[in-house]
């Protein structure tokens, strides 16, 4: 469903999303995750002047938050601090933007340092499956 999401809502086409090389989703990050560690070429983006379409590229910021932001930032230049206060989820956006030209991930962007910092951690004892209403 998340797929679906990115290609109704945020822009996407399915041939950016999977291809020959990446014919399927890494299952450890989400789909928007997988794209933006394929296309680091692409990232960061200045939160202040990038437009909606790629705002909504950006791990962690989702269609009302692009939205947001872009209102937000034709009163004033946005900070961090600002992206805080606003909820962005900086977990995941802080390494693929700047604020002012000011770039807060704290670590190089490259695939090899920053996928593990995305991917999800899993607990081996816990078991995951369908829900269901009768059990």
């Amino acid at each position: 469903y998340q797929a679906d999401w990115l290609l109704r809502f945020y822009g996407f086409n399915a041939q950016e999303l999977l291809d020959e090389g990446h014919s399927s989703f890494d299952t450890r990050v989400d789909p928007k995750c997988d794209w933006a560690l394929r296309n680091l070429d692409k990232f960061p983006v200045e939160i202040n002047k990038a437009p909606l379409e790629t705002l909504l590229r950006v791990p962690g910021i989702g269609y009302k938050m692009a939205e947001r932001i872009v209102r937000a930032r034709r009163v004033a230049a946005l900070s961090f601090e600002d992206l805080k206060r606003m909820r962005v989820v900086l977990k995941r956006a802080r390494y693929f933007i700047t604020c002012k030209g000011v770039y807060y991930g704290g670590i190089d962007i490259d695939t090899e340092d920053l996928y593990p910092i995305l991917a999800e951690k899993t607990d081996s004892k816990v078991m995951y499956g369908q829900i269901s209403m009768f059990n």
